[in-house]
C-alpha cells in the first residue's frame, strides 16, 4: 500500500497564554518523536486572545505509513481538520485494517463516553458539596444577626441565592 500524505490543522486553546504556546510545542514535539509517521512541513501561527482565552494553531504535513495509522494520529491529538494530499485518486483498504481503524474508533468512543459520564458525577459531587457549604455559611451567619447585603459581601453570592438558601433552611428547620 501507498504511504498516505496529509495537511492537518491543529487547534490549542485555553489560558494562559505561555500555557497555549507550551502545549503546541509539546504536541508538535511529540508528533516529531514518533515512529509511525513523518513530520514533513509545520508552521506554527502566533497565539491570539479570542473571548477571554488565547488559542493558536499549527499547518502541519505529514506522511503516514497506512490508514490505521492516521486514525491513530486522529483518535491522539484530535487535529482540527485533514486534507489527504497522496495519493490523489483512491486509497486502498484492506479489511482488517478498516476493522481495526472502527474498533479503535468504537473503543475511542467508549473511552469518552466514561470519561464524560464520570466527570458529570463527579461535578455533580462538587456542586453538592459545594451548596452544602454554602448552606452552612448562610445558617451561621443568619444566625449570627447578619442582612442578606452583608453576607452577601462576606461570601460573595448574590443575594437572591443567599435568599434561596435561607429559605431551604428554613423549610428544613420546620421538618
Amino acid at each position: 500500500m501507498d504511504k498516505i500524505k496529509a495537511k492537518i490543522i491543529l487547534e490549542i486553546a485555553g489560558y494562559p497564554e505561555k500555557h497555549v504556546e507550551e502545549t503546541m510545542k509539546k504536541v508538535i514535539e511529540k508528533i516529531e518523536t514518533t515512529d509511525k509517521y513523518t513530520l514533513e512541513d509545520k508552521e506554527i501561527f502566533p497565539v491570539e486572545e479570542k473571548d477571554e482565552t488565547f488559542a493558536t494553531f499549527s499547518e502541519l504535513t505529514i506522511t503516514f505509513e497506512n490508514i490505521v495509522d492516521v486514525y491513530e494520529f486522529c483518535f491522539n491529538f484530535m487535529p482540527s481538520s485533514i486534507d489527504i494530499i497522496e495519493p490523489e485518486d483512491s486509497i486502498t483498504i484492506k479489511p482488517d485494517e478498516f476493522n481495526n481503524g472502527i474498533n479503535d474508533l468504537i473503543a475511542t468512543i467508549h473511552h469518552q463516553d466514561m470519561f464524560l459520564k464520570n466527570s458529570n458525577a463527579n461535578l455533580k459531587k462538587i456542586n453538592d458539596n459545594l451548596n452544602k457549604l454554602l448552606l452552612n455559611f448562610v445558617a451561621y451567619l443568619h444566625k449570627d444577626g447578619k442582612t442578606i447585603p452583608e453576607m452577601q459581601r462576606f461570601i460573595g453570592i448574590s443575594e437572591e441565592r443567599i435568599k434561596e438558601f435561607i429559605k431551604t433552611f428554613k423549610k428544613n428547620d420546620k421538618q
